[in-house]
């Protein structure tokens, strides 16, 4: 935790407005996924984070709701109690998990799955959407599986075997458990990139970025409960990369991400992730029973109650997050050193 600011600085402790920005011209992409095709990679807080960044930014930022997008998929189990037993009661298809679960939702017409074409098509838009003006505030937020490729299972030369490729899960990836005609792959962190980069273009670079998920290298086997990060899918990185060249073709960038030299844009945005790539991102369960990310509602609470001005950049607010030897927070972008939010 970071040390206390000196006295002779006014910490803005009311939730409301706390930072200076215009609501109306912050967009954002919040992504939650509790439930994969494969039933060993079940969540459960990560649609709680992303409903829970929605309330965030809608209470405190003022943020108007048609500005915002979900695309969640809720845990296909409802968890009830009695006084002694814990059971599950099967929720399906979709639209009666969102009915029992989340019936705030049923309203909203904004929300969607997040299927591979979804996130990617709803990231792309970003770019394209002529009501987002040049300079207006865009965050994406992914709660949900991460995971990582060895390079050396698809680049041979020198330069490109070394380090990963890291991933985001999306809900209808290829399962590892079920035989399969056709690979849904996953989003590495090279596609994503690609796509940041072109929003940059069209739109300017107030691109925040929140990952709570992990891309620990080397997994062999599935993590314990609670644990957002998923197994690779063998013999999968080449689809992956094969579906980021595409996306970078369909742009105007002219560095191919299958090189082996590549190296990501930093310029595009900031990046707000729950853990180093050797960490674990967790879920707990609170007092009320649910279960959330360990990071997200660290987050929360920071942005909330932490010892941030309304000049506090996004440097300061990494310091002002709790972190251990096991989950350390990470920032990283060229505008990192900019104020939380880009607040004019």
């Amino acid at each position: 935790m970071r040390a206390p600011h000196p006295s002779s600085v006014t910490y803005v402790t009311g939730r409301r407005n706390r930072f200076s920005i215009d609501g109306s011209r912050t967009w954002a992409v919040l992504i939650g996924i509790d439930s994969y095709n494969d039933p060993m990679s079940l969540l459960r807080g990560c649609v709680r984070d992303a409903l829970d960044m929605r309330t965030y930014l809608m209470e405190d930022l003022i943020v108007p709701e048609d500005r915002i997008q979900l695309l969640l998929s809720p845990h296909p189990y409802r968890d009830t109690v009695s006084d002694t037993t814990a059971f599950q009661v099967l929720v399906n298809p979709i639209g009666h998990i969102f009915r029992n679960l989340y019936p705030e939702l049923l309203a909203t017409s904004s929300c969607s799955l997040p299927t591979r074409e979804n996130i990617i098509r709803t990231l792309v838009n970003l770019s394209t959407n002529s009501k987002i003006q040049r300079s207006d505030h865009i965050i994406v937020f992914f709660s949900g599986h991460g995971s990582s490729y060895a390079c050396s299972s698809y680049f041979k030369d020198d330069i490109g075997r070394s380090g990963n490729v890291e991933v985001l899960c999306p809900m209808d990836r290829t399962s590892r458990n079920v035989p399969h005609r056709s690979i849904i792959p996953d989003i590495s962190d090279r596609e994503i990139n690609v796509i940041l980069k072109r929003i940059c273009h069209a739109k300017g670079h107030q691109i925040t970025v929140i990952l709570d998920c992990c891309h620990s290298g080397g997994a062999t086997r599935l993590p314990d409960t609670g644990i957002r990060l998923a197994l690779p899918v063998e013999g999968s990185l080449r689809h992956v990369l094969e579906a980021a060249e595409k996306q970078r073709k369909n742009g105007a960038d002219h560095v191919s991400v299958l090189s082996g030299d590549w190296k990501p844009d930093t310029f595009s945005h900031v990046v707000l992730a729950a853990c180093k790539e050797y960490q674990l991102a967790k879920e707990v369960t609170g007092d009320d029973g649910k279960s959330a990310g360990v990071f997200t509602g660290a987050l929360l609470r920071t942005l909330r109650y932490g010892p941030l001005t309304s000049n506090s950049t996004y440097v300061e607010l990494h310091r002002a997050l709790p972190s251990s030897s096991s989950q350390t927070p990470v920032v990283a972008g060229q505008h990192k050193t900019e104020r939380i939010w880009f607040q004019k």
